[in-house]
């Protein structure tokens, strides 16, 4: 199932930029798009602000963010969601996302965005971008609720209660220290 969850009624370039990034993949990567259709069972453009994309687990979503979708060259979409589908992937096999594994989670969801960037024949500044990307540390705890809360605030919700929605995470991440 793919959806543009942000767009104005009767604006399709979200969906045809997102088929355009997903024809891509399946042409210069079937493993991958494979991987992503047996793994994601939604893709979504949705205002993250935050993120280029990212993968809820409960819903088995990739949601990626529409501006961008719609900014960025194709191949940089499509590895994106390359990176999301290695997260569905880890997560369907029991691997969390805590911050004990996080950098090693982020690395290897970063590495096979590389390797199909390179398979798709990239540029060489995606290239230098992505490899570049594999010396970040991953965000901390405290940087996800953030991003989570400016996520919220993006889609509408006031900043009291994006606060109020957070406030239990904040509390254990104080708590845990």
């Amino acid at each position: 199932m793919i959806a543009d969850m942000s767009a104005d009624e009767g604006d399709r370039s979200g969906i045809a930029a997102l088929h355009q990034a997903l024809d891509l993949l399946e042409l210069s990567d079937p493993r991958r798009f494979q991987r992503l259709q047996q793994h994601v069972r939604a893709l979504q453009l949705v205002t993250l602000s935050v993120f280029l994309g990212r993968y809820k687990p409960g819903s088995r979503t990739c949601q990626l963010d529409r501006r961008a979708v719609l900014d960025r060259p194709t191949i940089e979409t499509a590895a994106t969601i390359v990176h999301e589908a290695t997260h569905a992937v880890l997560s369907q096999r029991g691997i969390g996302y805590g911050r004990e594994i996080r950098d090693r989670v982020e690395r290897l969801c970063r590495l096979e965005e590389l390797r199909f960037l390179k398979r798709a024949g990239a540029s060489r500044d995606a290239l230098e971008r992505a490899e570049a990307a594999l010396a970040q540390p991953s965000l901390s705890d405290y940087q996800l609720l953030e991003a989570e809360t400016r996520y919220m605030r993006a889609n509408g919700i006031p900043p009291f209660l994006a606060r109020i929605l957070t406030a239990p995470r904040r509390v254990l991440l104080r708590i845990r220290g």
